[in-house]
């Protein structure tokens, strides 16, 4: 280890992250890794790769560019320790790398990452290989996040999208209109909650998402109230597995919009919320009967699929500044759905052979068995169940229900 002066230039001085005179450090060459950190500085510490070596500064200093000494707390005309480490000892397990505005395919993924064997990279360190532009997020080294390291064969590579097209899907069964251990509605938590503290987290993260919300819903009917309908009326109806009917409301609250601000969001959904629960009570007081399911009785996978037809043609007139396709369902149940087997089994092929992200977010409490659950409607006796790998699930909780929530030690 040996001190330097620290000096700090921007890019008309030179291109270059670190400049380093030879004459200062015979012992190490082009392609070597420097940590370089303040005496005494153990958690702030920069590793960059010496990737040219010169006779532009006096002896005894280092330089490091202006951005990158600002992100590490690295002050000018301070003493600072350097010294050359071992590319295994700080090599990375798992990079993260942000794109936006471009569309990106997987074999300009795998050149990116081939292009990063063997250099050093740093949280919010720009790259561009070929004009593909991204941004490193985060990175992980022994289960651990660091500020920097080495990547290597061995590092695995993620790509996260700033600039996805994103369709939610909310469902507006009988829960939402029931209260959660807070003390609130669920509606309000999906509004006030949910899409409130995603909004302000694209606002942290300057993303710039396509977005668009659809609400769906079911109305139920046993097969005595449909006995008592007019021919007209049951033409609107369709017959579930289990022999009950129903009838399926669907609502395009937010199309395919882009904006800075989303703030404005949060009244439109809630207009659209009170204008679909208008149009479905005015149809089950016009035919005299009808209720609304449960989020477990629901049209999940009907609208999946729906979605799953926005994306299934993407390859054509496809748009060169989205990068990724992603459907999210926003329930107010606990992750247990009834479903028919034949739709579950198209609605995976599709999934899968399309790569299209399927999420699905419960704001109820978590049960204490295996969810997300498929139970198969085979009519009376036990029914087969299925967990479906291909959805990505999670529970809603909000802040004032995380700062609140106990500690669980082990013993």
């Amino acid at each position: 280890m040996k001190t330097f002066k620290l000096w700090v230039h921007k890019s008309d001085f030179s291109e270059e992250e670190v400049v380093i005179s030879q004459e200062d450090l015979p012992q190490c060459s082009v392609g070597d890794v420097l940590e370089i950190h303040h005496p005494g500085d153990e958690f702030s510490r920069l590793l960059l790769q010496i990737n040219s070596i010169g006779h532009l500064l006096k002896g005894g200093t280092i330089s490091v560019q202006e951005n990158v000494a600002k992100l590490f707390q690295l002050r000018s005309h301070r003493d600072v320790n350097v010294r050359k480490v071992l590319r295994k000892d700080v090599e990375l397990d798992l990079v993260e790398l942000v794109l936006k505005d471009q569309y990106i395919g997987r074999s300009d993924m795998y050149r990116i990452k081939q292009s990063l064997i063997g250099s050093c990279v740093f949280v919010g360190k720009k790259l561009s290989h070929s004009g593909m532009r991204v941004s490193v997020r985060d990175m992980f080294r022994k289960d651990c996040k660091v500020m920097c390291g080495c990547v290597s064969e061995r590092t695995r590579v993620a790509y996260r999208s700033a600039s996805a097209s994103m369709l939610f899907l909310v469902q507006l069964s009988c829960e939402m209109w029931q209260f959660n251990m807070n003390g609130g509605l669920f509606l309000e938590t999906a509004i006030n909650g949910f899409f409130a503290d995603l909004l302000s987290q694209w606002k942290l993260q300057q993303c710039n998402h396509q977005v668009s919300i659809v609400l769906f819903s079911r109305t139920l009917y046993t097969p005595q109230e449909y006995d008592q309908l007019s021919a007209t009326q049951q033409q609107c109806l369709s017959q579930a597995g289990d022999g009950n009917y129903y009838q399926d409301f669907y609502r395009v609250a937010v199309d395919s919009e882009i904006r800075s601000d989303w703030g404005s969001l949060l009244g439109s959904l809630r207009l659209a919320f009170s204008e679909h629960c208008k149009v479905v009570t005015k149809q089950r007081n016009e035919l005299g009967c009808g209720i609304n399911s449960s989020a477990s009785r629901g049209n999940l996978l009907e609208a999946i699929n729906m979605a799953v037809n926005v994306y299934g043609r993407y390859y054509m007139d496809c748009d060169f500044e989205r990068n990724g396709q992603q459907v999210i369902v926003v329930t107010p149940g606990v992750g247990v759905f009834e479903v028919e087997r034949d739709l579950m089994s198209l609605t995976k092929l599709r999934i899968i052979e399309l790569g299209i992200g399927a999420d699905l977010v419960c704001l109820a409490e978590q049960p204490l068995h295996y969810v997300p659950l498929f139970i198969f409607r085979s009519g009376p006796g036990v029914n087969p169940y299925k967990i479906p790998h291909w959805i990505n699930h999670s529970y809603y909780q909000s802040k004032a229900r995380q700062r609140d929530a106990p500690v669980m030690r082990g013993f």
